[in-house]
Formats: C-alpha cells, sequence, structure tokens
C-alpha cells in the first residue's frame, strides 16, 4: 500500500490596475489585469477630488480573459483613482482593495496663433 500526502494551495485572485491619461470630453480606460484561476466576478470603484471624493462601485460579473479594459463616463478634469475592491472566483474571494490606478484627464489647449521665427 502506497500512500501520497498532496498539499493544495488555495491561490487568492489578485488584480492589478491601470490608468489611462485623456483630454476632457475623450473617452478614458482602466485596464485591469488579474492572477489566479478565473473566471472572476469582481467590484470596482473609482473617486476624485473633482467630484467631491465620492465613490462610485460597479460589478462585473463571469469576465473569463485575465484582462480587461473598462470604459470609462466622461470624467471630470484632474486626477481620477481607479480600485478593485473585491474579487470572487469560484474557489476563493479576495476582499482585500487592490492598489489604485489613476486615470489623469487634461483640460482641452487653449487656441493660440503659433508664431514662426525669422532666421
Amino acid at each position: 500500500l502506497i500512500l501520497f500526502m498532496v498539499n493544495v494551495t488555495e491561490v487568492i485572485p489578485m488584480a492589478e490596475v491601470y490608468g489611462d491619461s485623456t483630454c476632457v470630453g475623450d473617452q478614458s480606460f482602466v485596464r485591469v489585469v488579474f492572477s489566479g484561476h478565473g473566471p472572476w466576478d469582481f467590484k470596482y470603484s473609482y473617486s476624485s477630488d473633482a467630484n467631491g471624493n465620492n465613490i462610485v462601485s460597479l460589478n462585473m460579473v463571469g469576465v473569463v480573459e485575465n484582462e480587461v479594459t473598462i470604459p470609462m463616463p466622461p470624467l471630470p478634469v484632474g486626477a481620477t483613482e481607479v480600485w478593485v475592491d473585491e474579487i470572487i472566483t469560484e474557489c476563493s474571494i479576495n476582499l482585500i482593495a487592490s492598489d489604485r490606478g489613476r486615470i489623469i484627464i487634461y483640460p482641452k489647449p487653449a487656441q493660440s496663433k503659433i508664431y514662426l521665427k525669422d532666421e
């Protein structure tokens, strides 16, 4: 009789969040990269100084790819922080918030005349 012992290590799902930078009025995106085994259900949130630091939270269910790009709604000029609050897989839950990604929204450039320098 031969017995084997198998040590099963639970893999806690993690997320890395990457921001974007655009001009006001242009579409901005956030990219979330998961580790662990999917599919993933997750909740992400975003907040900025310009919106009074109000936190907006949204859920995404059944993400099967380890990387997802999320289009963001129109954001105000300034920095908006985005983070993942929780990740749930078939086998585990991670309720520890991810590091924050940052989206920077710049104002539209002011219109001005361009002067050529005479040599």
